[in-house]
């Protein structure tokens, strides 16, 4: 820690309240403050219902008169904001002086009760990610969620339920209300931004501006996620084109060197040494289904996107296969799974994924009958819609991308609480939204993702598509322009519609390797 730093905060007390709620410095020379406050598990039986902890970080302006409180949220689902202060100290920068920041956990996640399945955290950071004996762990952890807190003078709570976002939503309401906040600024990505959708369609008087950072619709969003593949379809050649040494070197478009990589490896995967993320030799397979992760993967990590074309070529051209072995075992594990609790919580994430996402299936069909309806839905679907990848191929991705199979199994509901249970617009007219979206990010792409989100939230929504970044604009290394879109945004929300945003683009493309 710098001095001046340390300086500032060893004048800092080590207890302070606000509003209702007693706080207590994070650690002896921290700058952030933690606290908590207690809600109920299930909110349709508050009073017998057994009560979770609700953790998070307050971190005072640096000024002596702040002008408010910026709310930040992380994604997965399943990390925790308070895992990120980091991340959102250095996004709000400047706003630090005037501006308050408030960390919440979301329930199940960091400092507010955590779930904790142990199969899923073992398996999920070791093995492969999908299939029936991982899906079978996903059926375990719904079923402990439902044998781990009992009713008042009651049975067990059925918990697997309850760990939805439009409880989660309630909880930060119950946060905001209890440190007694005007109102907040909004920050969310990924998940954070599928959240704040719903904090801000059921609480709006809570807030002064939303941002929604690489963010996907609520209300309508497709169980294929096709405009994965649609996005990455364009996304490779564009990235190959947009950097000069790679579009050199390259023959063919990008998409059509992913078809041809296909191929080679259903034909015959390639096997050798490789070095895993952790930098530990290793013996690692490159099949079809590791390229399948890989396009996926390019949506959040652009090392994909600057090392998959020359790889493929050095594979197809020359037989060469080490930089594709070492693509492949330095991004494939590289996503939500890869952190342990209380970073990352494996169990949150599919408490959230087979309660709220819409499935190819009836959540509320017995799992036999899931099944069968799983089986119909691969069946109907047209053979080409992931082309060069088959419908089975696509399906057995990571399970922490996108849960196909995951969630047959995860125990029926006894109630469902929508997201959101309103029409647009989602927001009133006088709370400006900034939505931000990157021109390479797959995972939640602009194409009927961000572009709907805009139009769903209303009139007082814009969005902003930043040129050559990937999943979470502010978190991208080129994030030099997003951060300060957003700071001015956040300085001035109503000055949303006549914003200068040039800077988007021109953001510098991703450095792609000609050859190798």
């Amino acid at each position: 820690m710098p001095a001046a730093a340390a300086a500032v905060g060893t004048t800092r007390p080590s207890r302070i309240r606000v509003g209702t709620v007693a706080l207590r410095r994070c650690r002896p020379r921290a700058a952030a403050y933690c606290g908590h406050i207690r809600v109920p598990l299930d909110y349709s039986r508050p009073a017998a219902s057994p009560r979770i902890r609700i953790g998070f970080r307050w971190l005072p302006a640096a000024g002596a008169r702040p002008a408010g409180t910026i709310l930040a949220v992380e994604g997965g689902p399943g990390y925790a904001s308070t895992g990120s202060q980091g991340l959102y100290q250095a996004m709000i920068g400047p706003l630090a002086k005037t501006r308050n920041l408030l960390l919440v956990d979301l329930r199940g996640t960091g400092g507010s009760s955590p779930l904790d399945c142990p199969g899923l955290e073992r398996y999920g950071k070791l093995q492969q990610q999908d299939g029936p004996a991982f899906d079978a762990l996903v059926a375990a952890c719904g079923a402990q969620l439902n044998h781990t807190w009992r009713y008042r003078g009651g049975g067990y709570v059925h918990a697997s339920d309850l760990f939805n976002t439009a409880y989660s939503a309630r909880d930060v309401a119950a946060v905001l209300h209890a440190l007694r906040q005007p109102r907040a600024d909004l920050y969310g990505d990924s998940y954070g931004s599928w959240f704040a959708q719903v904090l801000a369609a059921r609480y709006p008087g809570l807030l002064r501006s939303v941002t929604l950072d690489s963010t996907y619709q609520v209300l309508g969003l497709d169980p294929w996620y096709v405009t994965t593949v649609i996005t990455a379809r364009r996304a490779f050649g564009q990235a190959c084109a947009r950097w000069p040494a790679c579009a050199r070197a390259a023959r063919e478009p990008g998409w059509a060197l992913v078809t041809a990589l296909e191929r080679r490896l259903a034909r015959s995967p390639v096997s050798g040494q490789a070095a895993t993320a952790a930098g530990l030799p290793g013996r690692f397979t490159v099949t079809a289904k590791t390229l399948v992760n890989l396009v996926n993967n390019a949506g959040f990590d652009p090392v994909v996107y600057r090392d998959l074309d020359a790889a493929a070529r050095a594979l197809l051209r020359r037989g060469f296969a080490a930089p594709l072995l070492r693509l492949g075992a330095l991004s494939v594990g590289y996503d939500d799974s890869s952190e342990p609790l209380p970073g990352f919580s494996d169990g949150l994430y599919f408490a959230v994924a087979c309660t709220d996402y819409p499935q190819l299936f009836s959540r509320t069909a017995a799992p036999a009958v899931r099944a069968r309806q799983y089986a119909a839905a691969l069946r109907r679907e047209p053979a080409g819609t992931f082309a060069p990848f088959s419908i089975r191929q696509w399906t057995a991705m990571d399970q922490y991308t996108e849960a196909y199979s995951a969630c047959l199994d995860w125990p029926s509901p006894e109630r469902l609480a929508a997201p959101i249970t309103r029409r647009p617009p989602l927001v009133p007219a006088r709370l400006p939204v900034l939505v931000l979206s990157g021109t390479l990010d797959s995972l939640t792409p602009r194409l009927h993702g961000a572009t709907l989100v805009a139009r769903q939230l209303g009139r007082s929504a814009r969005l902003v598509t930043v040129a050559n970044l990937t999943h979470v604009t502010l978190q991208d290394a080129n994030d030099s322009c997003p951060a300060a879109i957003y700071r001015r945004f956040v300085a001035d929300p109503a000055g949303l519609p006549r914003q200068d945003t040039s800077c988007a683009r021109s953001v510098t493309p991703v450095h792609a390797v000609d050859r190798y």
